[in-house]
């Protein structure tokens, strides 16, 4: 039997399915990216440290 390969984008790039987070899972990430810094936020909750980024400067600006 062979092993499946993930799909890959035309690039050769591995798809990865978008994720999407509760309102509480977005709470706790923001608390623990104010608390100890985004990357060791994201590193810490396995996610990538662009989207929580993003939504640390929304929180800063008054957005969410």
């Amino acid at each position: 039997m062979t092993a499946r390969l993930p799909p890959q984008t035309p690039s050769g790039r591995i798809y990865t399915p978008k994720r999407t987070y509760t309102p509480e899972q977005r709470a706790e990430a923001l608390r623990l990216a104010l608390e100890f810094g985004v990357a060791k936020a994201a590193r810490r909750l396995n996610m990538n440290a662009d989207t929580l980024e993003g939504w640390v400067q929304k929180h800063r600006r008054g957005e969410a």
